[in-house]
């Protein structure tokens, strides 16, 4: 005769109840059973991956070939073997005098691309900082000293937020500005003594929103 479910007191009959083998029942349904069973799973990954892995050596299926990058041995199916992410990620590295160039995959503004912790489309320099330097705070940036959106040499990286970025860029006149501290302080001159935004904006080579910004201290307020 059936009982509730141990779990969760659902009554047990030959259509819910989880089996044991043919003729013994379990005192649980399936739908508990498959839950605990996953959650088992999760447990205990670790330990079947360092089980499979041991059993494949064992048995032959993977073998010791020299690392690519360091020629250390390491377990690996392939000869095209990497001992850890570290090497993986220098093996795409060019290191010259000044930078170390990424020469891997790169997107449509410089930046190198690599497949870092399930990552597929990670920025190499901020996989760089956190293999040489250390773990990346959240919101944080990882800006260039150098200006190179390619180089990923640890010691040209540093951290700061989007505002310590911009002022980075405003001060070392990149990222597409066309204008200058003295050039905005002689636009809010110009503009004080009735000069139109239209007229300015055609002297200074930008836009009339632009001027509207500037005057306002919507941008460049640390001028």
């Amino acid at each position: 005769m059936f009982k509730p479910c141990k779990n969760c007191n659902v009554m047990l009959n030959e259509e819910n109840v989880s089996k044991a083998s043919p003729t013994i029942y379990r005192r649980i349904c399936k739908s508990c059973r498959s839950r605990s069973v996953v959650e088992y799973q999760k447990s205990n990954i670790a330990k079947r991956r360092e089980y499979r892995n041991r059993w494949a050596r064992v048995t032959g299926l993977v073998k010791q070939y020299p690392c690519i990058t360091c020629s250390n041995l390491c377990y690996k199916v392939s000869a095209k073997a990497f001992c850890s992410d570290k090497c993986r990620f220098m093996h795409y590295v060019k290191i010259t005098e000044s930078c170390w160039t990424w020469t891997g995959a790169k997107n449509s503004r410089g930046y190198g691309i690599f497949n870092f912790k399930g990552i597929r489309a990670a920025f190499s320099h901020r996989v760089s900082y956190e293999l040489f330097n250390g773990p990346i705070k959240d919101s944080l940036l990882v800006c260039h000293t150098c200006d190179r959106p390619e180089c990923v040499k640890p010691a040209h990286l540093w951290l700061g937020t989007t505002q310590e970025n911009k002022v980075d860029q405003l001060n070392k006149d990149r990222g597409g500005i066309k204008l200058k501290s003295k050039d905005v302080l002689e636009i809010r001159r110009l503009y004080e003594n009735d000069i139109g935004s239209n007229t300015l904006a055609k002297l200074f080579n930008v836009t009339c929103s632009t001027i509207s910004n500037i005057v306002k201290r919507r941008i460049w307020k640390h001028v």
